[in-house]
């Protein structure tokens, strides 16, 4: 979620996202097909739940940055109803 808040807080016009369809039938928000690139896990978003999916960290893949703290290292895969404040 840090990765699209922090654009929308800069003034941004809008953001660009991919969703993929878990296995149980959740819509979740990540960039790839799979886990392995975006967060710690690895495997397809279409063979795995969403609590599966919840246990893996996106923020990691962002340690390189020089703003990274703390709050990166608990980022998961958002729902697309989280992403869109549905819920």
């Amino acid at each position: 979620m840090i990765g699209f808040l922090e654009p929308v807080e800069a003034g941004t016009d809008g953001i660009e996202l991919d969703v993929h369809l878990t296995k149980d039938g959740e819509v979740v928000v990540i960039h790839d097909e799979t886990l392995d690139r975006a967060t710690d896990g690895n495997g397809l978003i279409k063979e795995l739940n969403l609590d599966e999916i919840r246990q893996f960290c996106t923020g990691n893949c962002f340690s390189h940055l020089t703003d990274f703290t703390d709050e990166w290292r608990l980022e998961k895969v958002p729902t697309l109803q989280v992403v869109l404040g549905v819920t």
